[in-house]
């Protein structure tokens, strides 16, 4: 027995803890960053003014849609069908990796700015822990986009069923093969 053979049931166990633990942080801390914005687009728009990188004109109308796109990508992440979990975490990544640049970009203009992440309620400042946070999270999405895309393709198909679905290809486009069409 190979060492790899031996971790097989560990590995096994891992993932069964880690996709769902994953999926849930990822979703839960999506859907209670969205919830403390929704209804709040003034301080949004303000908290992302202080980020000092997107022009006048795209401020309102992202700090009208982004509670709700963080939502919808949060609750498909958590709870939708593989499809959908994949879509859902792949833009939670996207988010993520698009908030850890703009509060790059801030720190290294030398900005003082709040991170807003959570509404108004989150004062805190970009720093080591905000990115550590942003790439665990990122972590998850990644894990959760993943499990869902390997979920939502079907088996490999098999030289048989290959074979079987030339076959009826072949009696499809035969006007002389015999059967109903």
């Amino acid at each position: 027995m190979t060492a790899d053979h031996a971790l097989r049931p560990a590995r096994r166990l891992v993932r069964r803890l880690a996709v769902p633990t994953a999926r849930l942080v990822l979703g839960g801390a999506f859907i209670w960053a969205a919830v403390a914005k929704i209804g709040r687009p003034q301080e949004l728009a303000e908290t992302i003014v202080g980020y000092r990188l997107l022009p006048e004109a795209l401020i309102a109308p992202l700090a009208l849609t982004l509670p709700f796109l963080e939502l919808w990508a949060a609750l498909a992440a958590l709870a939708g069908p593989p499809r959908f979990r994949r879509a859902g975490a792949v833009l939670l990544g996207l988010m993520l990796a698009a908030f850890m640049l703009a509060a790059a970009q801030g720190l290294i203009r030398g900005l003082d700015f709040e991170c807003g992440c959570f509404g108004s309620a989150d004062s805190r400042r970009p720093g080591p822990r905000f990115f550590l946070e942003d790439a665990l999270l990122l972590a998850a999405a990644v894990l959760t986009a993943r499990e869902a895309g390997q979920a939502a393709r079907p088996d490999k198909p098999t030289a048989k069923s290959n074979a079987d679905r030339n076959a009826a290809r072949t009696a499809d486009s035969d006007p002389t093969a015999p059967g109903p069409r």
